[in-house]
């Protein structure tokens, strides 16, 4: 189990790319 929920969410490449722009905008607009 563990390999196979790790690729999804704990890539670096995904992590950096995908998520936290999406993630930094719906903070902000929580915030906001």
């Amino acid at each position: 189990m563990e390999s196979a929920a790790s690729p999804a969410w704990e890539t670096p490449e995904f992590d950096e790319v995908a998520v936290a722009p999406e993630v930094t905008m719906y903070l902000g607009s929580l915030e906001d």
